[in-house]
């Protein structure tokens, strides 16, 4: 009894199964490629054991960081430990000559993750403590810890463009910067450029992996692995330049373009940082000025004063069997000084609103000038002209046909009238701009057609009027004749223009006093003579104004449609009255709409 009493203080039991050796351990369940992972170990003694050790190989894909051993209260020696160089794989050991009975002792190992291990990869870390002798008499516990890896990424891109301003015409490079911040490896990652409208891509390259999109106006890049920093057995880049070379088109209208690139990644957890992931650059875009001073924005609104892209007539006739007392001269300038346009021309039937077109191409900065009596003759109607890709040296050169941007253009109509009685006039055209560069989006030159939109966006061309106001309308009494015409922008070039429908209006004295009035019509163009018959208000027009006074009046149409509308006024006593005038102009816009849009078919330019 005595022997075996001493035995058992020293530590020696005369029956090994008295003694064991209890373990826990745990591990977070899951842990994000390149951040940290701690494993918890905790020994209990049960009974004096001595030669105790704890064995813990880190798992492939981790790379050891710090331990700590935390005894338990009363603990007597000390734990000798032996390690991985820190940024290492492989075992942790750690023993003790003894350990008294219930004791404890707490084992921290932080590893870090690699941050090229795969998503949904499962860490299993196994350790071992052993205590006693060797053999059967040897206490030996296994404790595993599972945790199955996630992979995050915050990924971020800058960009930037030169040179800026650029003339229109010429080459820019955008140059995009992509960095993985971490913690781990990018998968899958992609990058995409999407130019300003009508910009082309004329080269794409990347410092990792590959592009696309030469000829459009998207670049695509897979750049496959995007590294994170301090990878364990990889070298793959954290960073990946691509420059991209993009073609500004002649065509493209002065202002500021914007440019955007992003970056996307394929790893199990989304980016923590999402604002990062996509960049805009902006440039500046200038054309060749037309004299001193700044460019008209192409954003203003339709007028008679300034350029465009889409030219409207209001009103033409011709009349071949007078051709010298009725007719219409068309006068169109290219204001561009180094570029060529080409034009399609739709001649709008006012009664029939069928079309016919033609094309006409003008050289840099040339005028031309033609008769409706050798081009349409016996019409009255409305002209839409458009600037559209033409052959080499006319717009952007590619012969599509496609409406482009081209804010150059101006035009004017000199008309005569051999109605009773005859008249004569200059009316301005309508000009509408457009700042989507080149082509029209949308515009597909292997289709038939396309549409115009005139919505008052980058992607269409300015608003066209929604309320039209005549700002004076002078007595008949006193010798004026008032002639008014409305036409309706719209419809099908292919098919038909759109009918005008009913127009509904006020007729206002000079006392402020209104008149409604109303008229319907299947025709795309009205026009009439001022007087009690047109329009029909009760008391009559010539009530309203009488001699020597004046009223003025606006109208819409009853749907939401666009219109354009002039006056043109004849006088007989123009040389016998201080008050007598003649003239013409083109209607006051008050609102505008944005629902427009108009079909033009879509071919090759013959010029």
């Amino acid at each position: 009894m005595s022997l075996l009493l001493i035995l058992a203080v020293c530590g020696y039991s005369a029956d090994p199964g008295m003694s064991a050796i209890e373990m826990t351990k745990s591990a977070a369940s899951t842990v994000i490629a390149g951040n940290t992972l701690s494993y918890s170990i905790q020994l209990t003694a049960v009974n004096i054991l001595p030669n105790v050790s704890l064995s813990d190989p880190l798992p492939t894909g981790t790379t050891f960081v710090s331990i700590m051993v935390s005894p338990g209260p009363g603990t007597i020696g000390t734990w000798n430990c032996d390690t991985p160089a820190v940024g290492s794989s492989g075992t942790v050991t750690c023993t003790k000559s003894q350990m008294a009975n219930a004791e404890t002792v707490t084992f921290v190992i932080v590893v870090r993750v690699c941050p090229e291990v795969a998503c949904d990869t499962v860490l299993n870390n196994a350790a071992t403590a052993t205590a006693g002798g060797i053999g059967p008499d040897q206490l030996v516990v296994v404790r595993n810890a599972q945790t199955t890896v996630k992979t995050q990424a915050d990924l971020a891109i800058s960009s930037s463009v030169s040179p800026s301003p650029v003339n229109a015409g010429n080459n820019v490079v955008y140059t995009l910067t992509v960095s993985n911040n971490g913690p781990s490896n990018s998968a899958a990652t992609v990058v995409t450029d999407t130019l300003p409208p009508g910009f082309i891509v004329v080269s794409a390259a990347s410092t990792l992996g590959s592009c696309s999109g030469v000829g459009t106006g998207t670049v695509n890049c897979n750049l496959g692995i995007l590294g994170a920093a301090n990878q364990c057995a990889t070298a793959v880049p954290a960073s990946a330049t691509i420059t991209i070379v993009a073609h500004v088109p002649a065509v493209t209208p002065p202002g500021i373009f914007g440019n955007q690139a992003a970056v996307a990644g394929g790893n199990c957890l989304p980016d923590p940082t999402a604002p990062n992931n996509t960049s805009n650059i902006n440039l500046t875009v200038v054309q060749v000025l037309a004299g001193p001073g700044g460019y008209y924005p192409a954003s203003s609104e339709s007028s008679t004063i300034k350029a465009g892209s889409i030219l409207f007539y209001g009103f033409y006739t011709s009349n071949p069997g007078d051709l010298n007392s009725n007719n219409t001269r068309i006068n169109i300038t290219n204001t561009n000084p180094t570029r060529g346009i080409a034009v399609h021309l739709f001649f709008v039937d006012g009664s029939t609103c069928s079309v016919a077109d033609y094309f006409l191409c003008l050289t840099a900065s040339q005028t031309h000038s033609f008769l409706l009596s050798d081009i349409d003759p016996g019409t009255t109607g409305y002209i839409m002209a458009v600037a559209v890709d033409g052959p080499a040296g006319f717009g952007e050169g590619h012969n599509t046909g496609c409406p482009i941007s081209f804010n150059y253009l101006i035009g004017s109509a000199n008309l005569k009238l051999a109605m009773s009685p005859r008249r004569q006039t200059d009316l301005e055209a309508e000009s509408v701009a457009a700042e989507f560069g080149s082509p029209l989006p949308g515009c597909d030159p292997n289709k038939s057609s396309t549409v115009l939109p005139f919505n008052g966006t980058p992607n269409g061309y300015n608003r066209l009027g929604r309320v039209l106001a005549v700002s004076n309308i002078p007595s008949r009494a006193d010798g004026n004749d008032t002639l008014l015409v409305v036409s309706r922008i719209g419809g099908d070039m292919m098919t038909g223009a759109a009918p005008i429908g009913t127009i509904f209006g006020l007729l206002y004295d000079d006392v402020e006093s209104s008149y409604s009035f109303n008229l319907t019509s299947n025709a795309c163009q009205v026009k009439g003579i001022l007087s009690n018959n047109f329009p029909r208000t009760a008391p009559r027009l010539e009530q309203v104004i009488p001699a020597g006074r004046s009223g003025w009046m606006k109208f819409w149409g009853a749907s939401d449609i666009g219109i354009i509308g002039a006056v043109i006024n004849r006088n007989d006593n123009i040389l016998q009255s201080p008050n007598a005038f003649e003239g013409g102009h083109m209607l006051h816009k008050l609102t505008l709409t944005n629902t427009v849009t108009i079909t033009i078919p879509v071919f090759p330019p013959t010029c």
